[in-house]
Parts: structure tokens; C-alpha cells; sequence
């Protein structure tokens, strides 16, 4: 989806530049969707996204006992209270 959007930009940007512009632009998405860095990153998501519907099918199936609910005022004054100003 990324690649995608840069593509786009790319060419709409291209589009505005000329041909060269274009190209430059065309090369620099191409060098960041090559790099190793990029591979991480993307490994990274996906375990990530996959750990996360994994908890979720657990909660869904009820395999997994939904947390108690949180009261956010409550916990964030318990928070400032242990903090030393």
C-alpha cells in the first residue's frame, strides 16, 4: 500500500519536474523499496500485525478473558501522585 502511495506521489511530482525529475524520483522509490532497511521494516509489520490478530482471535474466541475496563482519570492520577514534582 505504501509502495502504492509513493508511486503516486512520485509520478505526480514526476509529472511536474519533466521526465528527469520523473525518473530521479521513479530511482529514489525504487532504492527504498530495495534496501535492507525497508525488508526490516516490513518483516517487523508483519510479525507485528500477526501477533496482534493472533491476541485478537484469542479475545474474539474467548480463549482469552477480556481485561477489566480501565478508568483513565483514575489511573492517571494514580500516576502523578507517585511521580515527585
Amino acid at each position: 500500500m505504501g509502495v502504492l502511495f509513493a508511486f503516486f506521489v512520485g509520478w505526480s511530482v514526476g509529472a511536474k519536474a519533466g521526465s528527469q525529475g520523473f525518473q530521479e524520483v521513479a530511482d529514489a522509490v525504487k532504492t527504498v523499496k530495495d534496501s535492507e532497511e525497508f525488508a526490516s521494516l516490513l518483516a517487523i509489520t508483519r510479525t507485528h500485525v500477526s501477533s496482534a490478530l493472533h491476541e485478537l482471535s484469542k479475545l474474539m474466541s474467548g480463549e482469552t478473558p477480556l481485561p477489566d475496563p480501565v478508568n483513565l482519570l483514575e489511573r492517571v492520577q494514580q500516576l502523578t501522585s507517585q511521580r515527585p514534582l
